[in-house]
């Protein structure tokens, strides 16, 4: 599977309405958790979140600063050391339960 249609995918979409074969998607996910900042997470790695109103009078977690630049360096680095931070918070609720 790759993540291109092909031009018979292209055909068949255009002529079946917007149906095509599902093995040519790729799919993907975006989850929102909206906490308060007063809420510290349950387990001991520090996460990162965006405030998106008021003042984090409690500081439980990492502030997401605002991209500088579309797939910059910095902002993949910062992208990547977060997604790891989540996967392990993920992983020890995990064998927790």
């Amino acid at each position: 599977m790759g993540n291109k249609l092909s031009q018979e995918a292209v055909t068949q979409f255009d002529e079946k309405g917007y149906v095509a074969p599902v093995d040519i998607f790729c799919r993907g996910g975006l989850g929102f958790s909206h906490i308060p900042t007063n809420a510290p997470s349950t387990n001991k790695t520090r996460l990162t979140a965006a405030l998106v109103r008021g003042v984090d009078e409690f500081g439980y977690y990492d502030d997401e600063p605002q991209p500088q630049a579309d797939y910059g360096g910095t902002e993949q680095e910062f992208h990547s050391d977060a997604m790891a931070r989540f996967r392990a918070s993920n992983d020890k609720q995990a064998r927790k339960y």
